[in-house]
């Protein structure tokens, strides 16, 4: 499943999966302390609070990415610092199938692909002039 994020800004547009969606709202929801709602719809300034906190925060953003033992692949965000075991237990990836509880061991800097879907989805923030609509 794929979601077309689309912006005030009549030019922007910006597609994504499903599970980079999911991504994004936990890093937003950590780094924010809230759950933001941008698959609803967003104003301007949320936009750019958001964006701002991603590009400030990058560098502390981290990558968990394996293959379970049921051979499901898997790629989850953390930002250092964060309670992992809250995350998977309580937190935003609670519902995720996934037979274990990773930690910190297993976070590695953004791969090529990750940075490029995080520097996307900045730049759209920043651009959007708000979310009006997800389809």
């Amino acid at each position: 499943m794929s979601f077309l994020l689309v912006g005030r800004n009549p030019k922007a547009r910006l597609s994504m999966g499903a599970s980079h969606a999911s991504a994004l709202s936990a890093v937003l929801a950590e780094l924010s302390g809230k759950e933001p709602e941008f698959m609803q719809h967003a104003t301007e300034q949320q936009c750019k609070t958001w964006a701002a906190l991603l590009r400030e925060n990058l560098s502390r953003v981290k990558l968990i990415k394996g293959v379970n033992k049921r051979g499901r692949k898997y790629a989850f965000l953390v930002v250092q610092g964060a309670d992992i075991r809250h995350e998977f237990s309580n937190g935003h990836y609670k519902h995720d199938a996934i037979d274990f509880v990773p930690s910190w061991e297993m976070a590695n800097d953004l791969d090529d692909e990750w940075k490029m879907i995080m520097n996307g989805f900045v730049e759209f923030l920043e651009s959007c002039g708000g979310i009006l609509r997800v389809v």
